[in-house]
């Protein structure tokens, strides 16, 4: 039974109304231009690290704290329906919202697609648009397992982020 569990990915078969279909599919050519223009937003940050380098790849967590305020700034923006609200997160201290494991882990992840995308020549894919929910969800949790591999190694850089990801359910359960 074990050996079955482990030895493919799960099929599911989901029967969604055409509105699913076609809220799915804005929503996945949304995201690809939103890294469309994440990435032409990122590229004079990118460029100035890299020639701050001098052609040598900036570490993954050297990347990470330098950029991570710019990020909890931004989101704390985008989550704040008023200024009100921001301005209160601003009182408290922005970087303070890293303290919460979900904010960590969605901050963390987007940082982490981010470098493979700049730094390591991955290339943005549709189904990369529910990753970032899922590294909120998995905050959840104490141990994370994903059959996408790319996905499991982006999510395993983030420090500090509470909880083990495993990249197969059979690297789990050896685990116990």
């Amino acid at each position: 039974m074990i050996k079955s569990l482990t030895s493919r990915s799960p099929k599911i078969r989901i029967d969604l109304s055409q509105e699913d279909k076609e809220y799915i599919k804005i929503a996945k050519t949304d995201f690809m231009k939103v890294m469309d223009n994440s990435t032409q937003a990122v590229a004079p940050e990118v460029k100035k690290v890299r020639s701050e380098m001098k052609g040598k790849r900036i570490p993954f967590y050297d990347y990470l704290n330098r950029s991570q305020g710019k990020w909890i700034k931004s989101l704390a923006e985008d989550l704040s329906q008023n200024n009100s609200a921001f301005k209160s997160c601003e009182k408290r201290g922005i970087m303070n919202l890293l303290d919460f494991r979900p904010i960590r882990l969605h901050i963390g992840y987007t940082l982490s697609y981010i470098y493979a995308l700049q730094f390591e020549g991955v290339r943005p894919s549709q189904g990369d648009s529910r990753d970032a929910w899922h590294a909120v969800l998995a905050s959840s949790s104490d141990a994370f397992v994903s059959h996408d591999q790319r996905f499991a190694r982006l999510m395993d850089r983030i420090p500090g982020k509470g909880l083990e990801v495993f990249n197969h359910l059979s690297a789990f359960i050896s685990r116990f």
